[in-house]
């Protein structure tokens, strides 16, 4: 019988991801993970053949990713109130 990995048992202590890993974080599917990776948007490097991600490039990008939400927010808010 397979057991099915949910994504709460991803190994959040790595320090380098897949791209398929980094495509289950992020809940996307895994060709847009490796397309945002071949045009440079999540910083990536290669391991041999493999494209893998520093953890603290992944942090990176969803700080940066999270900024650029934050004042669109407040713009919005500003214009409900």
């Amino acid at each position: 019988m397979v057991e099915m990995v949910s994504n709460s048992r991803l190994p959040y202590n790595l320090q380098v991801f897949t791209v398929s890993e980094i495509a289950d974080i992020l809940r996307i599917k895994r060709a847009f993970a490796y397309q945002l990776c071949a045009d440079g948007v999540i910083p990536c490097s290669r391991m041999g053949r493999r494209v893998v991600i520093q953890r603290c490039q992944l942090e990176g990008y969803l700080k940066k990713l999270a900024g650029e939400t934050e004042p669109k927010e407040e713009v919005a808010e500003a214009a409900v109130g």
